[in-house]
């Protein structure tokens, strides 16, 4: 006995769980009216679908991996956030985390440190050429020839002072965005390890 379109839907109603029923059944309810507006024989539509049982398990693996990749991943800071408490889970790798930690920080402030003391130091020669500009007009007064020493030596401070803070922030700025851009990579390579070669890019 042929199977026509209402037997094979409600067969295939019976073999799917009931959470999945409705769009299965409805995805190949509208599949073989789309096939018969076309003017293909009822009967051999569904036979060409084979046991029922079949496509049943084959509309529920589809499913499931559907939901599968719908599921939202996690960004990039929970899995560090993920990656830093798994560290800091385990007794043994708690000193030598808080250790490296320690070295690691120590050596950022000190850069940090050098950084911010050359900024100050270069603002300070361009405040003390300044300075010298306003000095020069006393000397002027006394010694014309010293007065335009001083007048000249301020000009040229004020010019390195400018330059050096100039490249100063630079440098700080260059310091802050490497500093960042290694523990972004260090977090990749930990949640890649854990995660079995996921996904490069995880911020």
């Amino acid at each position: 006995m042929q199977m026509l379109k209402e037997d094979f839907l409600r067969e295939l109603a019976a073999q799917v769980d009931e959470a999945e029923r409705g769009r299965v059944v409805g995805y190949y309810a509208e599949m073989i009216d789309d096939r018969l507006e076309a003017g293909e024989d009822e009967a051999a539509v569904i036979a060409s679908y084979g046991d029922v049982r079949q496509v049943a398990r084959a509309a529920e693996a589809e499913e499931r991996v559907r939901k599968f990749n719908e599921k939202p991943s996690m960004s990039g800071g929970v899995k560090a956030l993920i990656a830093v408490a798994l560290l800091f889970a385990s007794p043994i790798a708690l000193p030598i985390v808080i250790a490296l930690l320690a070295v690691v920080f120590a050596v950022l402030v000190t850069i940090f440190s050098v950084l911010c003391s050359l900024v100050a130091t270069a603002a300070a020669l361009a405040v003390g050429g300044a300075g010298g500009i306003i000095a020069s007009a006393f000397f002027f007064a006394s010694s014309p020839l010293s007065g335009l020493f001083m007048l000249g030596s301020a000009l040229v401070c004020i010019g390195l002072g400018v330059v050096a803070t100039w490249g100063s922030v630079k440098l700080l700025v260059l310091a802050a965005k490497g500093t960042w851009v290694v523990w972004k990579e260090t977090i990749n390579k930990i949640m890649r390890k854990k995660g079995g070669g996921g996904n490069e890019n995880q911020f």
